[in-house]
């Protein structure tokens, strides 16, 4: 009788939704993605410099590269354009933005507007200071929570 009583609380346990993960921004705070950012201005390599989830890591080098229809592909991952600086999407996987993207293509801020994840992303390992400040600004701006990003 006993172990019933368990197994009925473990089944009754498993019923009960699981607390919404919190997010990393203030969904309250104002939130774009850069309307001049097209497919291939993303193209290329990136190696992620903060990050405010595992999705992707400091450190750790992405390969975009423009697909048809304008999307993207980042490995054998498609992310399909969704508007001005806006890919991906479906599948369980939130669209991510692009919030920023200095003049040069060299930095980028991404994120999402539910903040489900965020990172910044340059095309170097070191360097580009300034652009790298610019980009924590914005997603400062856009709500993200500074003293949870890793470098």
């Amino acid at each position: 009788m006993k172990r019933v009583a368990v197994l009925l609380a473990l089944l009754l346990a498993g019923c009960t939704p699981a607390p919404a993960p919190e997010g990393v921004r203030n969904p309250q705070a104002p939130i774009s993605s850069q309307v001049d950012v097209m497919a291939g201005r993303m193209a290329g390599d990136w190696v992620v410099r903060a990050s405010w989830s595992e999705v992707a890591r400091p450190g750790e080098r992405l390969h975009l590269r423009a697909g048809q229809g304008g999307g993207l592909w980042l490995g054998e991952i498609a992310l399909p354009a969704r508007g001005h600086g806006r890919f991906g999407g479906g599948g369980g996987i939130p669209q991510w933005w692009v919030l920023w993207l200095d003049a040069d293509n060299r930095t980028a801020a991404i994120g999402t507007p539910g903040g489900e994840f965020g990172w910044i992303m340059d095309r170097k390992s070191k360097g580009g200071a300034d652009r790298i400040r610019a980009a924590k600004e914005i997603m400062d701006w856009m709500g993200y929570d500074m003293a949870r990003a890793r470098e």
